[in-house]
């Protein structure tokens, strides 16, 4: 019997055994569980256990000592560059319905024997949720106030989440995030933004990434890991100690109240001292809102397949008035009950031989408060409230268009091209164009961010020759927004769409909470009808763009 398991490493495979054995005999101690937990999140580590397991099972049903295990496994010689493991057959029969009966139970209890601490006494929780805000895991369970974690990983896909640790320590988790609960006192963040309040009681509790430590010295900071997966640090109250994690590099660096840098160790380890900046980190929970519904987010059933693109005969001034616009040019969309009053949205779409003209006027209960800065991540931008424009201008393609981001059933091979990597030529189209346009509050200014293809490579932040203008309306209750791009930035500049063409295209409007970074809600407006899935995954599902 072989295990189908290629890349098993010895090391690994003593591993498992080892701490397999301590637990099947009550000996493992809370750092061994932990350990076998690490290992059994491979996929192919938790194989190689479960065949254990199994294996086991064989042994004892045939009479045999479980002893006799270490002597039955050994690397095999007919397999020695692959790294396989056989099992000799010896006398023992794999075959019978008991067995495998039996063996079934051990894999179960086993499996329920790890995840308990040493001795078999139930686990208390490391930590309990005690706020959450629109919270949705990437597996898609929602978290509730009350749920508790041990020790385990959390991936947070959506949401704001609160945790309070067994010892009294405050962890604010931003999504999209990932985190390993590993004790009271230490965390392991591998993405995403997390901050940390520390009690007096508390203090030396620990967050470490994939290149550093940082230890609280009696402080609130906070620790995220950013676009180039390096360490980003800020400390808000107290001090904090860090250090990188590879033993040759052990000096440590000392940051207090106002300090923030980046730690990063690609083979060299560098620190970079950057300028503090008080809307990096979400510190505390959005304040109660007056808004239609508190349960679910904003959200629209999209009913127009088309919108017309007028033409525009004298160039429009860009101040963000939209009275210059022909009266024909609109269409509007809402959110659907009970959010319609306030989520809602007139646009407008023009073009000439040099631009292409967005407008829109936005119902919004926290207009223009996007902290969002076109600097960072380039896949968050829309988060902090944004009006998104997906069009093609691509006339030999016309619509809908068939494009689509990478079929996951066709492996990666980093030494091919990127148009072999399972994108199709037109999946990877330059004229297939994702425009973010918001407005950054913290510096006053209009952003406008493009990404090309369905693949959204090339990722354009700070695009030449556009103009863009925010104007919040009166009462505070929205916004009204205009924007002018150059053909030649949707790389149509040689080719711009005429008169009568029928192109692709398709709007987004996100809504933020009042802090301007947790996405509440959006809606998706003019779409193909016929075509299910995402606007972002499949151009096909974009609705129709008519040139006047």
């Amino acid at each position: 019997m072989t295990f189908g398991i290629n890349s098993l490493s010895e090391t690994d495979f003593n591993a498992v055994d080892e701490l397999r054995a301590r637990v099947a005999d009550s000996s493992a101690t809370e750092s061994d569980v932990v350990a076998l937990q690490e290992l059994l999140s491979d996929q192919q580590n938790l194989e190689y256990y479960c065949g254990l397991a199994v294996l086991e099972s064989h042994l004892r049903y045939e009479g045999a000592s479980p002893g006799e295990l270490a002597g039955l496994i050994l690397p095999s010689q007919s397999e020695s560059h692959s790294s396989a493991y056989s099992i000799k057959r010896s006398r023992f029969r794999l075959v019978t319905a008991g067995s495998v009966a039996l063996a079934a139970v051990v894999c179960i209890v086993m499996a329920l024997v790890w995840t308990m601490p040493p001795g078999g006494q139930t686990a208390s929780p490391l930590a309990t949720v005690t706020a959450a805000e629109h919270c949705r895991s990437v597996a898609g369970r929602s978290v509730h106030l009350g749920d508790e974690f041990g020790t385990e990983r959390i991936d947070l896909a959506e949401g704001l989440l609160g945790l309070t640790l067994a010892g009294g320590v405050e962890l604010l988790l931003e999504a999209p995030v990932q985190l390993r609960l590993e004790s009271a006192q230490r965390c392991v963040l591998l993405d995403g933004y997390v901050v940390a309040k520390v009690p007096e009681q508390a203090i030396g509790f620990e967050i470490t990434t994939p290149d550093a430590t940082v230890v609280d010295l009696g402080t609130e900071f906070g620790v995220a890991i950013d676009s180039d997966r390096r360490t980003v640090v800020q400390v808000f109250d107290g001090d904090v100690e860090t250090h990188f994690n590879r033993e040759e590099h052990q000096p440590k660096q000392y940051f207090q109240a106002g300090d923030a840098a980046v730690l990063s160790d690609n083979g060299s380890t560098e620190v970079e001292r950057i300028k503090f900046d008080p809307n990096r980190f979400v510190r505390r929970f959005p304040l109660p809102e007056s808004r239609e519904g508190d349960e679910l987010s904003p959200y629209n059933t999209s009913k127009l397949k088309s919108v017309t693109v007028a033409k525009i005969e004298t160039p429009l001034q860009i101040d963000a008035d939209l009275s210059d616009w022909p009266s024909d040019s609109t269409f509007s969309a809402q959110c659907d009950p009970p959010y319609a009053k306030t989520y809602r949205v007139v646009g407008r779409l023009g073009y000439d031989e040099n631009f292409l003209y967005v407008a829109a006027d936005v119902s919004d209960p926290f207009p223009l408060r996007s902290v969002i800065t076109p600097d960072g991540d380039p896949n968050v931008v829309w988060r902090g409230g944004s009006v998104q424009l997906r069009i093609s201008c691509d006339r030999a393609i016309g619509w809908p268009v068939d494009a689509h981001i990478r079929r996951h059933d066709v492996p990666l091979n980093p030494s091919e091209p990127r148009t072999r990597l399972g994108y199709r030529p037109q999946d990877v189209n330059p004229k297939l164009a994702h425009l973010t346009m918001w407005h950054h509050q913290p510096a006053g200014k209009s952003c406008l961010q493009i990404a090309y293809g369905m693949d959204f490579t090339n990722v354009n932040s700070h695009p030449a020759g556009w103009r863009g203008r925010f104007r919040q309306k009166e009462q505070g209750r929205g916004y009204l927004m205009e924007y002018a791009i150059p053909w030649e930035l949707l790389n149509a500049g040689d080719d711009p769409p005429q008169a009568a063409d029928v192109l692709a295209a398709n709007w987004t409007v996100h809504w933020s909470d009042e802090g301007g970074r947790i996405w509440r809600g959006h809606l998706v407006e003019v779409t193909n009808p016929d075509e299910p899935g995402l606007t972002f995954h499949r151009a096909a599902t974009w609705g129709q763009a008519i040139f006047e």
